[in-house]
């Protein structure tokens, strides 16, 4: 159309509506352009940041998304951090141990255990895992229903309540642990390599949002992605084959006995989180040494 409306232009011979189709035809390319340019989320994620600037529309009003299949949820994780060589040549960082970590209780204060139950107005979360559908959980960080099947199966009564205000009130409550955010800054600046290893649903999305821990940290097993949790052997054998190291130079850190037991039993080393002081001691005891203050 803009060409037509040119040529009929330039027949007229005038000058000046030549240069009145100019200005039209310019008006009409840059009207194009607009109209094909990516939004701000595609620009963003094509200049190398993180993918949240379309975060509500993709994973919903709280981070979650609405999958119509199970499993149908594949966030890039991996690529949310700092660059990590995945396998062989680590040049001089093949040296030093690699950490990695649990999130919750380890790195990001947990409210599942005070806030919720004061949320549903229980005295303590006891009296929450007497009434909870503990399998409606353990199915949601797999990666196995969705956010909305969770919220309507996670009492065993299968009681109308608030869901939504919950997960808002989690979205408010997660904060860095005391001293964890200087120990990883510490860590990523020494140049260890650092990744996670969470089970967690798809609201880790909603804490990288709020507190961007890829600044420091590498998204990279999170068991609603990898359809596995701590502390099942597979994940630990999975973690090794993708970064392409033996277990001897893992080290990971969780509040989890039972995660780190695991995680030895596979020839990594570990530490139960209590707390940044006794971790940074810890740390110290294979050569680690870190500032958490």
């Amino acid at each position: 159309e803009a060409e037509s409306l040119g040529g009929t232009l330039k027949g007229g011979g005038s000058g000046c509506m030549r240069a009145f189709g100019c200005i039209l035809l310019l008006s009409l390319l840059h009207l194009t352009e607009a109209l094909v340019a990516p939004g701000p989320g595609v620009a963003w994620a094509r200049s190398g940041r993180m993918e949240l600037a379309n975060n509500k529309k993709q994973y919903g009003q709280f981070g979650a998304v609405a999958c119509r299949t199970k499993r149908a949820y594949r966030p890039r994780v991996g690529s949310w951090g700092p660059e990590c060589t995945a396998s062989g040549d680590r040049g001089s960082k093949a040296s030093k141990p690699i950490i990695v970590w649990d999130v919750m209780s380890t790195l990001v204060y947990d409210p599942f255990f005070v806030d919720v139950p004061k949320f549903l107005g229980m005295e303590s979360v006891n009296d929450l895992y007497k009434i909870k559908d503990g399998e409606a959980w353990l199915a949601f960080e797999r990666g196995e229903c969705t956010e909305e099947e969770l919220l309507r199966d996670f009492f065993l009564d299968r009681r109308e309540w608030d869901g939504k205000g919950m997960v808002e009130m989690l979205n408010e409550e997660y904060r860095w642990l005391p001293g964890m955010e200087a120990m990883v800054k510490d860590l990523a600046e020494q140049g260890y390599e650092q990744h996670i290893l969470s089970n967690y649903p798809v609201w880790w999305v909603n804490i990288e949002e709020k507190l961007r821990l890829s600044r420091y940290v590498k998204w990279s097993f999170v068991s609603c992605q990898e359809g596995v949790r701590k502390p099942d052997s597979r994940i630990y054998d999975m973690v090794q084959e993708r970064l392409g190291v033996p277990p001897s130079s893992l080290i990971l850190v969780d509040d989890s006995a039972s995660n780190v037991k695991a995680a030895e039993g596979n020839g990594w080393r570990g530490f139960v989180f209590e707390g940044a002081e006794r971790l940074s001691a810890d740390l110290e005891e294979c050569g680690v040494e870190v500032d958490c203050a």
